[in-house]
């Protein structure tokens, strides 16, 4: 049976009968496999996947009786998917305050906020960091009922946390004002821009207009649909009362401007139908609506199509917002187009946890403050939704699910992929994520984190690489660090479908089972037989002459790969034992276990 045990320290009843508890290491044992594996430096992390036990069952429908908030649902069929760490507890990266080594795995259970980690989908470990994607399907794991009382509970709890360390606070309280005025500035954006057209005119004409309070009147002419070509037709004081001035003061005033502002016509809309088409279309210039607008009149008793259209349907009068009605419109289907993509996703809701050392911004929090415990990235750009996290040594990426590539953490190596000039001042470290801009015209897929490089697989299998290049791990065939995303032509037509980054060295998995690799190689780590480092892709021909390759992973300075046939291979540095050989001798060419 799949199955694994750990060990929690709880406090249990004296053995000796006597009243009082006592602290030990009580073993638990969970039903399940291993579906998730990441490690670096000197731990290791672990996802297991289980169904829901009894007791977690029994709590769930106790909770439903009492009207208490749960945060997933418990069933016989339920999947829980629980994180377990071991080693060195080096910067909190196994939520050890005092930094302990762990010998056994350990249930890394809950976030800060006491959420229980149960939807892990992907985990990624830096050297001191880590990263995990955590999925929420509120309408499948949450009763509608306590959805209400989740939300309280959830904004207690925030409030709680804040009142209780004022530093904490006074940095969570910057980090959400930052994060608002990110937010206010791109809602500015979002915008219509045709309804900011059509606003900053009518301010600009209100501006020139000595003594009148614009600050009062501009939101209440806004408010009533009034343009600046609605103001250019208005003679009457009782007119402008009609769009809500009602100060006797301010429309005088106004009326004494409005009698030299020239009177501006908006287009006259036409349309005519018949069963093979629709014609739709508006004047470009006021001299050209005046010469259409007299050639109907003439033409009204000549059964003319757009002059019974004016007649039966206009009246005489023109239909001022028409145009701009039909362009809003426009506006909005192409954002519910481009919106789609979210809405297709049946996973649910992905949070992104990191936590660990944050020097440099690598935990993506805003600031450079360590964590011991899961803290979720909330300054993350507008609708992203990550669903996959590679960590390095100093930086971290991120995919999204529309196929866009985030970055931040320290670029000092040209790692975050922004720029060519990543030793600049002021460029070179990013504490909140932000987009690889050259990447924004292709769909990523894959992706992979080294110790300073990185490389990503588009939808199109095209691979990119960026960051340090002292050893060739970039694959261009030169030895240069590149600060920005870089084509490795060498991969095209591959069928490249998995990168796989180690400390100094890379490769990628192809869709035909070959395994490429590049990079440092002293201690044989490329498994091509020598300790040559090379600069370019290169397949490993003792592997192609064994069978596919189905998955693969690197370390620092070691690499194991395991076939479709289910055999396990290992080359590389074998000091540390990490081949499994048995042997601290290094392998300069695969090996089985």
């Amino acid at each position: 049976e799949w199955g694994s045990f750990y060990f929690k320290k709880e406090r249990v009843p004296l053995e000796s009968g006597e009243d009082g508890e006592e602290e030990r290491q009580v073993e638990y044992r969970q039903k399940g496999k291993v579906v998730q594996i990441a490690a670096d430096a000197n731990y290791s992390l672990f996802v297991l996947e289980r169904l829901a036990n009894e007791a977690e069952i029994l709590a769930y429908v106790l909770a439903v009786e009492k009207g208490l908030a749960v945060s997933k649902k418990m069933t016989h069929m339920t999947v829980v998917r629980e994180l377990f760490g071991c080693g060195s507890g080096k910067g909190g990266v196994l939520q050890s305050v005092g930094k302990e080594t762990e010998y056994i795995p350990r249930l890394l259970l809950e976030t800060h906020s006491g959420e229980l980690l149960q939807d892990i989908v992907h985990v990624s470990a830096g050297k001191a960091h880590v990263g995990i994607v955590v999925r929420e399907d509120y309408l499948r794991n949450v009763e509608s009922k306590n959805m209400d009382e989740r939300t309280r509970k959830d904004a207690e709890a925030l409030r709680a946390r804040m009142e209780s360390n004022s530093q904490e606070a006074h940095l969570m309280e910057i980090a959400r004002q930052e994060e608002m005025d990110i937010l206010k500035s791109q809602e500015e954006r979002k915008q219509n821009p045709f309804s900011v057209e059509i606003e900053s005119a009518l301010e600009a004409y209100l501006s020139s207009i000595h003594g009148f309070d614009k600050e009062k009147w501009l939101p209440i002419l806004l408010e009533n649909n009034v343009d600046i070509e609605t103001l250019s037709t208005i003679t009457t004081d009782e007119e402008l009362k009609m769009c809500g001035i009602t100060a006797i003061g301010a429309r005088r005033r106004l009326l004494r401007e409005l009698a030299h502002l020239p009177t501006r016509y908006t287009p006259v809309f036409y349309s005519y139908h018949n069963s093979k088409f629709i014609y739709i279309s508006w004047p470009p210039s006021r001299a050209e609506e005046i010469a259409k607008k007299n050639l109907l009149d003439k033409n009204r008793t000549g059964g003319n199509p757009f002059g019974e259209f004016l007649k039966k349907k206009a009246g005489g009068k023109i239909f001022r917002c028409l145009v701009r009605y039909a362009e809003g419109k426009h506006l909005e289907s192409i954002l519910d187009r481009a919106n789609l993509r979210y809405q297709a996703d049946p996973e649910g809701q992905h949070k992104l946890f990191m936590w660990g050392v944050g020097i440099d911004g690598r935990g993506g929090h805003g600031y450079a403050m360590a964590y011991a415990t899961p803290h979720e990235v909330t300054a993350l750009p507008l609708k992203a939704k990550v669903v996959e996290v590679a960590c390095g040594c100093e930086h971290t990426i991120a995919r999204t699910y529309d196929g866009s590539m985030l970055s931040w953490g320290n670029g000092e190596r040209g790692q975050l992929g922004t720029t060519e000039n990543y030793n600049g001042v002021g460029v070179n470290k990013a504490y909140t994520p932000q987009v690889v801009q050259g990447l924004k015209r292709y769909f990523i897929v894959n992706i992979a984190a080294g110790r300073w490089h990185n490389v990503v697989i588009t939808s199109d299998r095209i691979v990119f690489v960026w960051g340090a290049g002292q050893f060739g791990q970039l694959g261009l065939d030169n030895w240069d660090t590149k600060g920005t995303p870089a084509h490795l032509k060498a991969l095209d037509s591959r069928g490249s479908c998995k990168a796989i980054c180690g400390g100094w060295h890379s490769g990628v998995v192809t869709e035909t089972g070959k395994l490429l690799v590049w990079g440092k190689n002293t201690h044989g780590q490329l498994g091509l037989g020598d300790c040559r480092t090379i600069n370019y892709p290169k397949p490993n021909l003792t592997l192609r002459a064994t069978g596919k390759v189905r998955t693969c992973d690197m370390g620092a300075n070691h690499t194991l790969v395991v076939m479709v046939a289910n055999r396990v291979f290992s080359f590389g540095a074998g000091d540390s034992g990490q081949l499994g050989h048995d042997s601290k001798q290094s392998c300069y060419i695969p090996r089985e276990i």
